[in-house]
């Protein structure tokens, strides 16, 4: 321990009390640190420091305690101007938080005003198109009704006849009898088409509790019976219809590749002795492949060669009203809870897989389904025609052979995860072009190259093959199933078929 000089004597001694240890003083300081310390804070902290006695030190210095006084003011007056510069500084952050608070709050009222006008649009647009539609029921209906009505004054005045003929006169008797059966025969279908069925009822825009049922329960066979065909335009050379929907009130949309423009026809609903009938077309700029309607008035098309899709109203007059790009050539096209979902391909330039583009109607692209996200591969090779079920949960998707790579037939999609549910990998499925749904779930495909229709389970087996004599000459292209009817369309060519499709439950 280094000598501690005594203070002489009458000399002014410190009496300043040590923060740490206030039983002492601090009478001793260190030169090395700047610091003043009390005995105990020289052997804690300092005992290797070489330290002098406060009032040596001061009488060193020789500085006066006014000195010293000054000097100790001035630098307190320092530190608490700093002080008082970092508390302005807190107080203006403050200030500004309460501003961004202000800010926040007033971006989340627009935000609320905002999503609230876009709903209260929404609902606007929501009740004038379910009200567009009960008047396009009603309508139909209606004529349903005058349709009954009509042929029960038929009845009527037949049975006015039977009831005022002479009773012994068989001949008569007998020939009335067989014009009933003519008339029940002519009957039969306008009877089987406006009969009620509660799969008649259930609408595309409302998703049913199962959207694909078990492949276990068995509801054949089908049974297809030509209801009439007839071309969909005579005026137009070289029609080639890749694809159709059906609005709701059975009228059918055509997606004329070859001629660049879209076909309207009447319903598909027929009276016995009516024939097909055109109504209008409709040009769009590029050539259309895939076709879906999108509501009441309103459909989407694909246009192949453009890489885009456009949106076409249907009501009174058909019309383009819009269009976005999509990015690849593309083919199908499906709809589903405000989404569209779009089948595109390599081109012949640029090879690569095809894929499934998901946009909403704004064009906005949302998702791509490309890679399976379980096993990292490409899921799709060459797509055509696509579909969705009921509750939009499932995407039917035809991926078939381009005459080089092959295809892996009918795929089934889920929607939410992006991952493939069943692969139909069989070789009769290789040259699918068309997929429809039918009323009780299952996939109605056709087979171009086996010139035949498929009826395919869910979990991608085929269930029955469905042949008629037209096929051998019309191998089908494109085909949609519609309140127990089946339409189809064959390549290169402008003429239509419409089915009947009984079960046996019929």
């Amino acid at each position: 321990m280094p000598r501690v000089v005594q203070n002489p004597v009458g000399s002014i001694l410190p009496s300043v009390k040590c923060h740490i240890h206030p039983e002492n003083v601090y009478e001793l300081y260190c030169e090395r640190h700047d610091d003043v310390l009390c005995v105990a804070c020289k052997l804690v902290n300092h005992s290797k420091c070489g330290v002098l006695n406060v009032q040596d030190n001061v009488k060193n210095q020789n500085e006066k305690s006014s000195i010293l006084k000054q000097k100790c003011l001035q630098k307190m007056e320092r530190l608490w101007s700093h002080l008082d510069k970092v508390k302005d500084g807190k107080q203006c952050e403050l200030e500004r938080e309460e501003g961004s608070l202000a800010v926040a709050l007033a971006d989340i009222e627009q935000f609320k005003n905002r999503e609230i006008e876009r709903i209260e649009g929404l609902a606007a647009r929501s009740r004038a198109e379910a009200e567009r539609r009960d008047q396009m029921v009603r309508e139909q209906i209606n004529k349903d009704i005058k349709a009954v009505e009509d042929r029960q004054r038929e009845i009527d005045c037949f049975q006015i006849q039977v009831c005022d003929s002479t009773a012994e006169n068989d001949c008569d008797m007998f020939v009335y009898e067989k014009l009933t059966s003519r008339m029940a025969s002519s009957m039969e279908d306008l009877i089987g088409t406006l009969s009620i069925d509660d799969t008649d009822f259930v609408s595309v825009d409302m998703p049913r509790s199962v959207s694909i049922p078990n492949p276990t329960v068995s509801r054949f066979p089908y049974r297809l019976d030509l209801a009439y065909s007839g071309d969909v335009v005579q005026s137009k050379p070289g029609c080639d219809l890749r694809d159709l929907c059906i609005l709701d009130n059975g009228q059918m949309i055509f997606a004329d590749f070859d001629n660049k423009c879209l076909h309207r026809s009447d319903c598909l609903y027929k009276l016995p002795g009516q024939s097909f009938k055109f109504l209008e077309s409709c040009a769009v700029a590029g050539e259309p492949w895939g076709i879906c309607s999108l509501g009441f008035d309103k459909v989407a098309v694909t246009l192949c060669v453009q890489m885009k899709v456009c949106l076409v109203y249907v009501g009174s007059a058909m019309q383009v009203t819009s269009d976005f790009a999509v990015g690849e050539q593309c083919r199908g096209i499906c709809f589903s809870n405000d989404l569209l979902y779009v089948s595109c391909w390599a081109k012949k330039d640029k090879p690569m897989p095809g894929e499934i583009r998901e946009f909403d109607l704004k064009g906005n692209l949302c998702r791509s389904f490309k890679v399976d996200p379980y096993t990292g591969s490409h899921m799709f090779s060459f797509l055509t025609h696509l579909s969705v079920s009921t509750d939009g949960k499932f995407l039917y998707v035809s991926d078939c052979t381009d005459g080089k790579s092959i295809g892996n037939g009918l795929m089934i999609i889920d929607t939410g995860t992006g991952m493939r549910q069943h692969i139909a990998d069989a070789k009769e499925l290789s040259q699918t072009f068309g997929i429809g749904t039918s009323q009780f779930g299952e996939m109605i495909v056709g087979s171009r190259e086996k010139k035949v229709v498929y009826c395919v389970n869910s979990a991608g087996q085929i269930l029955q093959e469905l042949h008629h004599k037209v096929f051998d000459s019309n191998p089908p292209q494109s085909l949609k199933y519609f309140k127990k009817h089946l339409v189809l369309t064959t390549r290169k060519s402008p003429k239509v078929f419409v089915f009947k499709v009984s079960t046996q439950s019929n």
